[in-house]
């Protein structure tokens, strides 16, 4: 569908109330597909977006302490396993 088309449904879908809805899942359909805004070709694909979250969560469990509880003290849980 392209942007010319998906203008006449919007105003088609407009007139109607019991049509809001199809509206929303229009809408939604047009952002899923990101053609509700022009697309920055120079911006990182999700996937590494989402390769870099994982890392730094990684990291930030490697680098926490793993204390163990002591005479009713109290610990991390992962330290117990």
């Amino acid at each position: 569908m392209d942007r010319a088309q998906s203008l006449e449904q919007l105003e088609t879908l407009a007139e109607t109330p019991e049509a809001i809805p199809k509206l929303h899942a229009l809408v939604f359909d047009l952002a899923i597909r990101g053609r509700l805004l022009p697309q920055n070709q120079s911006d990182e694909p999700a996937s590494s977006l989402l390769e870099k979250i994982r890392k730094q969560k990684r990291t930030a469990e490697n680098n926490s302490p793993k204390t163990s509880p002591h005479r009713g003290e109290g610990g991390r849980v992962d330290a117990l396993v």
